[in-house]
């Protein structure tokens, strides 16, 4: 299990994280998982565990320092080469209907713990001149959706306008290390249910592909770059 590669994914207990986190374990990737519900994340690892892997999970908020500390000990512990910004929260609230706690939470989840977590793990992958980020975004970070909401798509495109700054700040330096986006729309999960956005699932994807397509993209393709891809439901 020493040999093998190390994963971070942040909010995999549920949805597209958990979907990452079993792809990774099938193809001989240790995981260290997150998630703020502990006994979720326990099942995610017991499915993770009957492959040759190993397995820590991290439980906690993503707002609070400690939790993003703690990732990161154990990242740099296990020597970790792909780190997927995946945690999120839904949010569709008018934007006069916002209270400053509000703003500052999604805020704090949806962007800075990024950026937190990936400056911490990104000084680690420039030691190893290696290293893989990928941030899972939406479409909302592309093109404003008022349906998702205001604050939702203010922070989507915050996290892609971070994605392409490190990625041209990378190109200058002599590091192997990769920035991928990934913008997703319309994928059955309980993220979006979460909110009041009315969204007909028979045609939205399965976080299982979903997650399958991510994983092949981490490859080590000898002659080929992919910075961004949009990922869509079919109809």
């Amino acid at each position: 299990m020493e040999n093998k590669k190390t994963v971070l994914i942040t909010g995999s207990s549920k949805g597209l994280g958990k979907e990452l986190a079993l792809i990774f374990a099938k193809n001989d990737f240790n995981l260290i998982i997150h998630g703020r519900n502990q006994n979720d994340l326990k099942q995610v690892k017991k499915q993770i565990l009957k492959n040759d892997v190993s397995c820590n999970l991290v439980v906690g908020d993503l707002k609070d320092l400690e939790t993003i500390d703690d990732l990161y000990k154990l990242a740099i512990k296990k020597n970790i080469s792909i780190l997927i910004n995946n945690a999120a929260l839904a949010t569709n609230f008018l934007f006069e209907e916002l209270t400053d706690e509000e703003i500052d939470y999604v805020n704090s989840i949806n962007l800075i713990a990024p950026l937190k977590l990936a400056r911490r793990i990104y000084s680690f992958f420039i030691k190893k001149k290696e290293g893989f980020i990928i941030n899972i975004n939406s479409v909302s970070g592309v093109n404003a959706q008022p349906e998702r909401g205001v604050l939702y798509s203010a922070t989507k495109f915050a996290l892609r306008g971070f994605t392409n700054a490190l990625r041209q700040e990378i190109k200058k330096s002599n590091n192997n290390i990769k920035v991928l986006g990934v913008y997703l729309a319309g994928m059955k999960t309980t993220f979006v249910k979460r909110t009041e956005v009315q969204i007909d699932f028979q045609n939205c994807m399965e976080p299982q592909e979903v997650a399958e397509i991510i994983f092949d993209l981490t490859k080590n393709y000898k002659s080929v770059n992919i910075e961004d891809i949009v990922l869509g439901k079919l109809k």
